[in-house]
């Protein structure tokens, strides 16, 4: 996929794969951005589609939706634009949490009954 995004390597000079990733002892693989500490953060994008990957960095991190076969698929189409649109930030993290409305994400409380009335009033609205 980044080949064909980049395949001259001009706009993503570095490519991590799961053997990058470090696994928790649940079993879990999370790719941590705090290892890379001569490299700013605000310079960072992690692209998956299991948005665990990236609970550490969620900031930095954009959803894809898997590619199974569908040939009508787009999400590399709307994936290549959301990066063009990024690459003239100063800083991604901020565009990243506004589009993916990160902090109301973020603001969801744990209690389920709690969530099932925050649901409720906002459909009476």
């Amino acid at each position: 996929m980044l080949d064909r995004l980049d395949p001259q390597r001009n706009l993503i000079s570095l490519r991590l794969f799961r053997d990058h990733c470090i696994m928790t002892d649940k079993g879990v693989y999370v790719k941590d951005l705090r290892i890379f500490s001569k490299i700013d953060k605000k310079d960072l994008i992690l692209v998956d589609n299991s948005p665990h990957c990236y609970i550490f960095n969620q900031s930095n991190g954009i959803p894809i939706i898997p590619f199974y076969d569908n040939y009508e698929d787009q999400e590399l189409t709307k994936l290549s634009s959301f990066l063009q649109a990024l690459s003239n930030l100063d800083d991604v993290r901020p565009e990243i949490e506004s589009f993916f409305e990160l902090k109301a994400i973020r603001d969801y409380p744990d209690d389920i009954e709690e969530l099932k009335k925050l649901i409720l009033e906002k459909e009476s609205l």
